[in-house]
């Protein structure tokens, strides 16, 4: 819910009467965009990091950026606590229900070069130092100082949104494996990936419906037992047979993502994103390199290749596979 939540914030585009249940199944491209978003803001990111992290242009990026943080107004307030507190403490406090810390390695050494910069004339001799003797101590504490700082800022807000997701999964998983243990589910019932933050699981038809409901509960009670603040709901996906469909999705934006790389680099690029369209393309265009995958939708890559070569095409190929 929370990745539809964050594509409707940062992308106007989406009507404003969308339900946001709607999003994932109206607006898939867009909330899959979504993603790096919300992870680059919640990493300390700003419009810098999403530009650099999605090849956007930095002007769409601040736009996006923008439109992000007027939807979540408190996550400014809460990024800001984040990185005063860590710098005070020397730890972070990555849930009050669990009391767990992290704790800044070298928080002590930082602290000592930070009691300089209050020296008198110190900043004076920063400056003249970096224009005279660049590689000077003085000139690399400085630079370490600020690099160290921003980097445990940075953990400081991420730490304690990962690990409370973390604590989530955990407590659900527990739950759900009692369930089924219970209800003489185990092995019907088959948990198959899981990620630190979300139960993939498949279920016979009959009885699916209800795994998916007495999930959801579980994840949501789990949740509330975190977070007290608001409620941190659950979303459920349905695939009836597999994720194909998910997963061709997700490797066509893989594929966009490798082209528009490589036309920033100055390369003419053609994409087709199966078997059948590259044999037809192949077969009127020329080109000095294929990037191969081998898991094509509809046929063998290593089938497309043999192909090729029996039809005397000796064009490079540079196989790309999980």
């Amino acid at each position: 819910m929370i990745h539809s939540l964050t594509a409707y914030m940062s992308y106007p585009e989406i009507p404003r009467d969308t339900p946001i249940k709607e999003i994932k199944k109206r607006y898939h491209k867009l909330r899959n965009d979504a993603k790096g978003i919300e992870f680059a803001i919640n990493y300390g990111g700003d419009a810098n990091t999403i530009s650099s992290n999605s090849g956007i242009p930095l002007e769409e990026a601040k736009r996006i950026y923008s439109s992000y943080m007027n939807g979540f107004k408190g996550i400014k307030k809460y990024q800001d606590f984040c990185r005063k507190d860590v710098m005070e403490k020397g730890f972070i406090s990555l849930n009050p229900k669990v009391g767990y810390k992290a704790y800044i390695y070298d928080f002590n050494y930082l602290c000592k070069i930070r009691s300089k910069f209050s020296e008198p004339g110190f900043w004076d001799y920063y400056r003249e130092m970096k224009i005279d003797a660049p590689d000077c101590d003085t000139v690399h504490r400085v630079k370490e100082y600020f690099r160290r700082k921003a980097d445990s800022e940075k953990q400081s807000i991420n730490y304690r949104i990962q690990h409370t997701g973390a604590l989530c999964y955990k407590v659900s998983m527990i739950n759900f494996f009692e369930y089924l243990r219970q209800n003489d589910l185990l092995f019907k019932v088959l948990i198959t990936v899981t990620p630190y933050d979300e139960i993939n699981c498949e279920a016979p038809e009959a009885i699916a419906e209800t795994i998916a409901t007495v999930l959801y509960e579980i994840m949501v009670r789990s949740g509330a037992y975190f977070v007290k603040r608001v409620k941190l709901d659950a979303d459920i996906s349905r695939h009836k047979i597999c994720v194909k469909d998910l997963y061709l999705e997700d490797e066509k934006i893989f594929c966009n993502k490798i082209a528009r790389n490589l036309r920033k680099e100055g390369y003419e690029v053609d994409v087709c994103y199966d078997g059948s369209s590259a044999l037809e393309h192949m077969s009127c265009e020329s080109c000095d390199l294929i990037l191969l995958d081998l898991n094509l939708p509809d046929i063998d890559g290593m089938e497309l290749l043999r192909h090729m070569r029996s039809c005397d095409n000796e064009t490079g190929v540079l196989i790309i596979s999980a």
